[in-house]
């Protein structure tokens, strides 16, 4: 009798266990985020021009790119470590947007590439200062610390002319001709706009990100 208990005890004790197990494995499994190719992101024909990176292009005077700012630089520290986010500001052929664009290059290389994000996008679109020229750039550089004579020197240099045509390139090899727009690993474009938190958003970058090199 005493055998009888003990039996049923342990058969009990193995069908919770397996119940227990299977339960975890779904709740995992329903975890996992389900993102669809063309619905979610859609594939460039175009072989990639970069290797593993999440691109984002924008124009300071995009007020979209304005808007979308914030939640980039909480998007690229959310994946700190993981993959590269690199941010590419586009001139279309614009004289202040070239200049801005060096501006952003030089700030970038002096560790200061978030504030002068910031305060280029609240100067053009709150305080609506018209910065069209290579002396409002460097008045920028000056209000972020930099030295804005260091860059009326230096702000043709290779290293920096050598960038934009680099993100011209890209942009024409990729068909952009309109921003904010996201590029993942040379090869895929997120619907990033079809989600509405940071951490969503985070989640369709990362997923993409980590596809197969073959895309399957």
């Amino acid at each position: 009798m005493i055998k009888h208990k003990i039996t049923a005890a342990l058969v009990f004790a193995l069908c919770t266990a397996g119940s227990s197990v299977h339960a975890s494995d779904a709740a995992e499994t329903s975890s996992v985020p389900a993102f669809n190719v063309n619905e979610d992101y859609r594939e460039i024909t175009a072989e990639p021009a970069v290797a593993k990176e999440i691109s984002e292009f924008f124009s300071f005077w995009c007020f979209h790119c304005k808007d979308f700012n914030g939640r980039m630089l909480d998007i690229k520290k959310a994946l700190s470590g993981e993959m590269p986010v690199k941010l590419y500001p586009v001139s279309f052929g614009d004289e202040a947007s070239r200049w801005a664009q060096l501006g952003f290059f030089y700030a970038q290389k002096h560790q200061s590439e978030v504030p002068y994000l910031n305060l280029m996008f609240s100067l053009i679109h709150e305080q609506r200062v018209d910065i069209k020229d290579k002396e409002k750039v460097a008045a920028v550089i000056n209000l972020i610390g930099l030295d804005d004579n260091d860059f009326l020197q230096h702000a043709e240099d290779p290293e920096y002319t050598e960038q934009s045509a680099a993100v011209d390139r890209m942009i024409t090899h990729y068909e952009i001709n309109a921003v904010p727009e996201l590029v993942v690993n040379g090869k895929y474009i997120p619907a990033i706009y079809k989600f509405n938190t940071v951490e969503e958003q985070t989640e369709l970058l990362r997923y993409i990100a980590n596809l197969p090199a073959s895309g399957s």
